[in-house]
């Protein structure tokens, strides 16, 4: 029997849950973290992992490593999103190249040349969705990272007051619903893969109400910290492009 798009999909996250923690956890450790992982969590969007990592650097003493254990379950499992958009693209459109005529009723094959199968096609279409997928994670990292400087229950109190500010901002004012949903649940829909400059304008608007908050020198050596750390895993121009 063929496997699930939603069993692949909850297997191939596991693993990547796995691998992120295998750097800082291994043995029955490490296999109880993952199975915390799916049984409170499988189903959570990207953002919230951060409530996953609290779980874990708690139970395990592993404070210290926070910001590194974020970081690197983020990375594997965006990848993981990218693999599956390019195995979806790839199934929908050889199945719409192999069947494309009918005669009397009964589909009929196109010539194997023109099933869209090959690795040219493949490279085109990872060409089409890397830049962009890369612009989605290198923003998850500074944001988190930057907001991750402050405390759990801080960071809460900090984003709910900055809401309101947002429709003074002509970019972020027209993605209202987007900002609040990302500020108070941590999610971000997949279509601002797409739209790096409004990725662009909420971190100018978190910096700006930090400034507020804790002073411009504070702000400034946080998302400072945050763009470095992120430069170690983006090209500088993916970074340029955000800050």
């Amino acid at each position: 029997m063929p496997t699930s798009k939603a069993s692949l999909s909850l297997a191939v996250r596991k693993q990547a849950i796995t691998s992120g923690l295998s750097i800082f956890l291994n043995g029955d450790d490490l296999k109880s973290a993952v199975d915390h992982w799916v049984q409170n969590y499988r189903d959570k969007p990207t953002f919230a992992i951060q409530r996953f990592v609290q779980d874990v650097v708690q139970t395990y003493q592993l404070e210290n490593q926070r910001r590194e254990i974020t970081q690197n379950l983020i990375t594997k499992l965006n990848k993981t999103v990218l693999t599956e958009k390019i195995i979806a693209t790839e199934v929908d459109e050889s199945h719409s190249a192999t069947f494309t005529d009918t005669h009397n009723g009964a589909l009929l094959p196109t010539k194997p040349s023109e099933a869209i199968t090959d690795n040219n096609r493949r490279k085109e279409v990872l060409e089409e969705m890397v830049p962009k997928f890369h612009y989605l994670e290198a923003f998850i990292s500074i944001y988190t990272q930057f907001l991750g400087h402050l405390p759990k229950a801080e960071k809460s109190i900090f984003l709910k007051k900055a809401l309101p500010s947002i429709k003074k901002n002509k970019i972020l004012k027209n993605h209202k619903e987007v900002i609040t949903d990302l500020y108070l649940n941590e999610v971000l829909p997949e279509v601002y893969e797409e739209a790096p400059e409004v990725l662009t304008e909420i971190i100018n608007h978190l910096s700006f109400e930090m400034t507020k908050k804790y002073g411009a020198k504070l702000a400034d050596d946080w998302l400072l910290q945050s763009v470095r750390s992120a430069r170690m895993q983006h090209s500088d121009e993916i970074i340029d492009s955000l800050i």
